[in-house]
């Protein structure tokens, strides 16, 4: 009964070391979310805008835009919309503006213009 008594207070141990460790890892984790949470909150401005689309003639054309406007620097997302012609795209006002979004999609191949709504 010794022995089992031993190898039972040996296994103990070993659980509680692996708990212990798991916790330490789980307070690392809890310290890298705070800090990836002070870097959210110091995310530069956003902005967003509509564009009407002209030149698309299939989904694989929207693709195209949408994959240029994705590519470039500053944009956050863009969602192209094939049946609507429209694209919508938030992207950092302090690197972009809407003239530099059309000019993307005119590189593509494509003419944009913003919506009446955001004349």
């Amino acid at each position: 009964m010794k022995i089992s008594a031993l190898i039972t207070a040996a296994v103990f141990a070993a659980l509680f070391a692996i708990a212990c460790d798991d916790t330490s890892e789980t307070e690392e984790e809890a310290e890298a979310v705070e800090s990836s949470d002070e870097v959210t909150e110091v995310t530069a401005a956003t902005g967003a805008v509509s564009l009407n689309l002209e030149g698309m003639t299939c989904v694989s054309c929207a693709a195209s835009i949408e994959e240029a406007l994705g590519k470039t620097e500053g944009v956050a997302s863009a969602d192209v919309d094939f049946g609507a012609s429209r694209a919508d795209v938030e992207y950092d006002d302090t690197l972009l503006d809407t003239p530099d979004l059309i000019a993307v999609i005119e590189e593509a191949g494509f003419e944009a213009q913003p919506t009446s709504e955001d004349d």
